[in-house]
């Protein structure tokens, strides 16, 4: 312990090493993305003369103009959307439904089929047999496939069940003498209610569909169909020339380092306008697991 002079306060050591530890851990993990940004935004030659810049001599945007100008990107991009557009709602449906039939009392072998729910948490069929079952469907290189098997998340759906049970039977047990059926108390009601849980879980599976190429490298040979994450992992992993060359004179110099992190820039900016305006709602979905489950 020391003593501030000025303030006659007592500053302890311990919290001053924290703070530092701390610092020094935020910068290794911001200059990475940092130095992505830049690397997108100079030229090679910049680039050459000091790799780990912490200021540009000058930008430029030769990388995002050379990787947009070819189609790899905006295919993906459209196709990540139908994916977020017929996928999402989807997500939400199952899952809320699900979660309200778990919450309920008097759902019939209750128990027993949240365990087999809660199991599949630990275990699944394996990659080969969900190849086979897609392949047996005739999904194979179709969107749909991404779609249908990515149906619930039992963790997203564990919370929304926990959201439900937190909502007094009364309101339910009213809606039942007025006449009511689940289904009429499950989305004229119920959902209303639970507007927080359901923007959770809905930014919880935007995120996971956005961010969506597992699935998809398994399925989706196609380049047509491929999704973004797709995408930009083949331009980051194998090579640049084989998604862009098609866009470019033959004798345009590409450079690929610059491609590479701007292909890795424009994957991240749509999830990352969405995510500071919803943040609070990641915080809520898990409190509500944490006092529930």
């Amino acid at each position: 312990m020391k003593t501030d002079k000025r303030t006659g306060k007592r500053i302890d050591i311990s919290y001053i090493v924290i703070v530092a530890v701390l610092l020094i851990w935020f910068v290794i993990i911001i200059y990475p993305f940092y130095n992505a940004i830049l690397i997108s935004l100079v030229s090679s030659t910049d680039y050459i003369k000091n790799p780990f810049m912490l200021i540009p001599p000058k930008l430029s945007f030769t990388s995002y103009a050379q990787l947009l100008r070819g189609p790899a990107v905006w295919v993906g991009l459209k196709n990540t959307f139908m994916i977020l557009l017929f996928g999402l709602p989807l997500n939400l449906l199952l899952t809320s439904s699900m979660a309200y039939a778990f919450s309920r009392k008097h759902f019939p072998l209750k128990k027993t089929l949240f365990v087999l729910v809660v199991f599949t948490m630990f275990f699944s069929g394996g990659m080969v047999p969900t190849f086979l079952v897609v392949k047996s469907l005739g999904l194979i290189n179709k969107l749909a496939s991404i779609v249908l098997l990515y149906g619930i998340n039992t963790f997203y759906m564990i919370l929304a069940k926990s959201y439900f049970e937190s909502i007094p039977e009364s309101v339910e047990e009213s809606a039942t003498i007025e006449g009511a059926n689940d289904v009429t108390i499950l989305f004229k009601i119920m959902l209303p209610l639970a507007k927080p849980i359901l923007a959770t879980t809905a930014l919880f599976y935007l995120v996971d569909r956005w961010n969506e190429w597992f699935y998809s490298t398994l399925f989706i040979m196609s380049g047509n169909t491929m999704p973004l994450q797709v995408i930009v992992r083949r331009i980051v992993v194998f090579t640049v020339n084989e998604f862009i060359q098609s866009g470019y004179a033959l004798d345009e110099f590409i450079f690929a380092p610059g491609i590479k992190m701007a292909a890795i820039i424009i994957s991240m900016v749509p999830i990352m306008f969405v995510y500071p305006f919803m943040q609070r709602y990641f915080t809520k979905g898990i409190m509500i697991g944490a006092i529930k489950g």
